[in-house]
């Protein structure tokens, strides 16, 4: 996931700078679909249970799932 990501982020720095040739900007492309593939593929999957349930874990787990931990587990 690393690897997408730095062709990702060379794709934005070339669109200002314009020094990557066709097939560097191919490549990119490529893992950014790839990138995002994963990524909704994470996203469709239901939030994990915390084995801690304190109060500091469970407001870091809804601000990284955007649901508030009692309607997840209700």
């Amino acid at each position: 996931m690393k690897h997408w990501f730095s062709y990702i982020e060379s794709l934005h720095t070339n669109f200002y700078e314009g020094e990557l040739v066709d097939s560097d900007i191919a490549l990119g492309i490529t893992d950014a679909k790839r990138l995002l593939t994963f990524l909704n593929s994470i996203r469709r999957e239901p939030p994990r249970d915390i084995l801690n349930r304190s109060n500091t874990k469970k407001t870091r787990w809804e601000a990284l799932n955007g649901v508030r931990w009692d309607d997840a587990h209700s």
